[in-house]
């Protein structure tokens, strides 16, 4: 048989069989969390009360969640937590297939998370135990079963199986307790940040005409309020308290132990210069940066620079805004 007639044959069997039309599912978000302990503490503390309103702490800069007041929720029936009292947990998202969280429905919960029907935090948290409770409501006493749980529940079983949160929607991040006796797990509600845009230092460096509000001879210590040396190598001391032209073409890398933070100022600056164009939408604003930058340089236990460099570098590869000339894109 010639080639052309094995390879006919091959493809019309592929075709026949379904080996052509496999589907690809989409990408859910992956949220960069913090791998050391976070803080939660349930502020709200009315026995009973849902959803829990939780205090997050101790998240370190450059993270896609922060410190703050957040929506959470229970998703364990076997064990307790106190109200009013500060636990150290690590976050995961319900969604990573790799996370060390416990093998529950969590399409399904982060579709109830996104498709409340106008229910109270009761509605929703016994809509939750549902699930938890392998598809059975679970008997609390407190109070019975409304029409709306009903309704959230059978909305979830219907549309929530393979359901994907998308840009705007909310993400569980589940937080799993670190002490000693165990603790409850809950949840709590991140939402997915929608499309933004940034263009590389790369792209500011070679167009210092397009930089709104910045001029290249403002250094960076003017604008970010801590000194920086830059390009410091062997015997070359390097560039100190450089300009921010000379900071957005920094070469090097980040090692805080040695004080180097060449590739932290290079996408500090062509984030700052981002947030401040009309015609970039940037997921962070000038002070937000200005103030990350900072504080990842001045704190003391240089753990901070890595995670909001490559968190900027993310942000500053996301293309759109303006082409080399300054017009929107």
């Amino acid at each position: 048989m010639k080639l052309k007639n094995i390879v006919i044959s091959l493809l019309a069997f592929l075709l026949l069989s379904g080996v052509l039309f496999t589907s690809v599912s989409a990408v859910v978000w992956n949220p960069s969390l913090p791998t050391d302990p976070a803080t939660i503490k349930i502020t709200n503390t009315t026995t009973w009360e849902f959803p829990f309103l939780i205090l997050l702490s101790n998240v370190d800069l450059g993270f896609d969640i922060t410190n703050g007041m957040y929506t959470g929720w229970c998703v364990d029936l076997d064990h307790y937590i106190t109200r009013g009292v500060e636990y150290d947990v690590i976050l995961y998202s319900s969604l990573d297939p790799l996370a060390p969280i416990p093998a529950e429905d969590w399409s399904i919960i982060n579709y109830i998370l996104n498709n409340k029907q106008g229910g109270t935090g009761a509605d929703v948290q016994d809509a939750i135990w549902y699930f938890i409770n392998g598809g059975a409501y679970y008997n609390h006493g407190h109070w019975p079963v409304s029409t709306t749980t009903e309704a959230i529940v059978a909305d979830a079983l219907v549309n929530g199986v393979e359901y994907e949160p998308d840009e705007g929607d909310i993400l569980g991040i589940v937080c799993i307790p670190v002490d000693e006796p165990p603790v409850q797990i809950v949840i709590i509600e991140l939402e997915i940040p929608g499309e933004f845009e940034g263009l590389t230092p790369g792209f500011w460096k070679n167009h210092p005409d397009l930089w709104t509000g910045y001029s290249t001879d403002d250094t960076f210590y003017d604008v970010f309020g801590v000194y920086i040396t830059i390009n410091a190598k062997g015997n070359d001391p390097g560039i100190y308290n450089p300009t921010l032209i000379e900071a957005i073409a920094a070469q090097g890398g980040v090692n805080e132990e040695k004080g180097v933070y060449d590739a932290l100022a290079r996408h500090a600056v062509a984030a700052l210069l981002n947030a401040a164009h009309p015609e970039v939408t940037y997921p962070m604003t000038e002070q937000e940066i200005i103030d990350a930058v900072a504080e990842a340089i001045s704190n003391a236990d240089m753990t901070d620079a890595e995670p909001l460099k490559n968190t900027l570098d993310m942000y500053n590869n996301a293309g759109g805004g303006i082409d080399a000339h300054g017009n929107p894109i």
